[in-house]
């Protein structure tokens, strides 16, 4: 059975998003970007983050 992450870096969140860790760890901190300070690092709430992209899509018309 896989696990699947909630929280990711702003590394891989960066891959995901092809953006750099600076500007997802900049969209984190404008309030862009659901994230928690986990221990030492920020932290993505990858969940969040997909059902964001998700409503932003769908209220552009999903590619229009």
């Amino acid at each position: 059975m896989a696990i699947e992450r909630r929280w990711i870096s702003c590394r891989e969140a960066g891959e995901y998003l092809n953006l750099s860790p600076k500007t997802v760890s900049d969209l984190c901190l404008s309030g862009k970007i659901p994230s928690a300070k986990i221990g030492g690092s920020r932290r993505v709430d990858f969940k969040a983050l997909n059902e964001r992209l998700e409503r932003e899509a769908a209220g552009r018309g999903a590619g229009k």
